[in-house]
């Protein structure tokens, strides 16, 4: 295997049909990345399944030139989704088909999914609102109904974090926004 002697660190495990997936990435160095796959039988996780004989996706030829953290990933709608931060400023997301024994390597295909936007925040301050006039923070963001619903946090006047709720159609510009937060702690 390509990724056999590098340095290899878990990144998630997946409940697929019926079989455990373990998704890990191996250092190759500093900043650069490949992630590797390896199926096990859920009835007993010491029985190697399958393991991918190369990696799955290699930062090499796309990030050649950047640093890459990985963030995390997640299985959504039978697509496997790698999050990246790359140089400390952009954070890109690739995706691609769930891999299992029967996975073809030499013909997957990731793309780019998410890239931070130039306008970035989206969502600032309003000194207005004393509730979140200092700071607004990262926020959760969920799709439903044709909206981008987020929650994020803010900081106001009285150095208290609080939650605040907005909603945008295309996600990146607001168009509705909370006056007061949606959560105060008590």
């Amino acid at each position: 295997s390509e990724i056999e002697n590098d340095d290899l660190e878990d990144e998630n495990a997946y409940n697929v049909d019926g079989h455990i997936l373990l998704t890990y990435y191996a250092k190759k160095k500093e900043g650069h990345y490949a992630v590797g796959a390896a199926l096990f039988d859920a009835a007993d996780p010491t029985g190697l399944i399958w393991r991918s004989p190369e990696p799955i996706w290699d930062a090499a030829h796309q990030f050649a030139n950047d640093t890459l953290k990985p963030l995390g990933s997640v299985i959504l709608h039978d697509e496997l989704i790698l999050y990246w931060l790359v140089n400390d400023s952009d954070v890109v997301a690739v995706s691609c088909p769930v891999p299992n024994a029967q996975t073809n390597l030499r013909n997957k295909s990731f793309s780019h999914l998410v890239k931070k936007h130039e306008k970035n925040p989206i969502i600032a301050p309003r000194q207005e609102y004393p509730w979140e006039s200092r700071a607004t923070f990262n926020s959760a963001a969920v799709y439903e109904n044709g909206k981008v619903h987020f929650i994020y946090r803010a900081l106001g006047d009285k150095d208290l974090s609080v939650l605040g709720y907005a909603t945008s159609k295309d996600g990146l510009h607001i168009d509705e926004r909370s006056d007061e937060p949606i959560y105060v702690p008590r």
